[in-house]
């Protein structure tokens, strides 16, 4: 089972009366904490598993929180690698906006909290034309975090500058998105059927 056996589901449209980011929000969070039970059952003793209400001052979560823009970076590298399979490259992108949603659910981001103008006045170019800016932002916001669990003296993040610097990372992804698919609809419409994939493996233990 996977993305293109969803892609032709109507349903997704009930999902976008709130608007794009709400919709993606509200769907990724459904799955989520199965996510967080199935970590901890795969790797119990692993201190870093995900979960919940993330601290960004707190040692472990700073760790976390960099696990999980790895997961994001690493979806946008192959999403690169991808060349000019744009189907590829899709599927690479939505990957990496689930991880990145993920991420910003587990930091307790509303999407309310996010301006749904997110363009920026950047020039894209298909397929995934100035993605380094995303990067450059989600790096810059975790380079905040400089908690290490070998010093003795542990540093207060400075708020201001993580949080907006994360909002731009999810902001310029989006627009990104956007770019490749055409259309907001277009770019939820695949997050749906990614989504759809990603809840029939959970309820299948797929």
């Amino acid at each position: 089972m996977n993305v293109t056996d969803f892609k032709d589901n109507k349903e997704y449209i009930k999902y976008m009366d709130k608007g794009i980011i709400p919709g993606i929000f509200g769907l990724q969070d459904t799955l989520i904490d199965a996510y967080v039970k199935i970590e901890g059952e795969n790797d119990p003793q692993n201190p870093y598993n995900i979960h919940r209400h993330l601290d960004i001052n707190n040692t472990r979560d700073q760790l976390i929180i960099k696990i999980l823009s790895q997961r994001v970076i690493e979806e946008l590298a192959e999403m690169s690698m991808a060349g000019h399979n744009i189907e590829h490259v899709k599927e690479e992108f939505v990957d990496a906006l689930i991880f990145a949603t993920e991420m910003m659910i587990l930091l307790d981001v509303k999407a309310e909290d996010l301006n749904e103008d997110y363009t920026l006045n950047d020039n894209y170019s298909l397929p995934f034309g100035n993605r380094m800016i995303v990067i450059d932002y989600l790096a810059s916001a975790t380079n905040c975090l400089k908690n290490k669990s070998w010093k003795k003296d542990q540093v207060l993040v400075d708020a201001k500058a993580f949080w907006r610097r994360i909002m731009k990372f999810y902001q310029h992804l989006l627009a990104l998105g956007t770019n490749i698919f055409g259309s907001n609809t277009d770019m939820f419409l695949y997050f749906y059927a990614k989504w759809s994939t990603n809840k029939f493996r959970q309820v299948s233990n797929y």
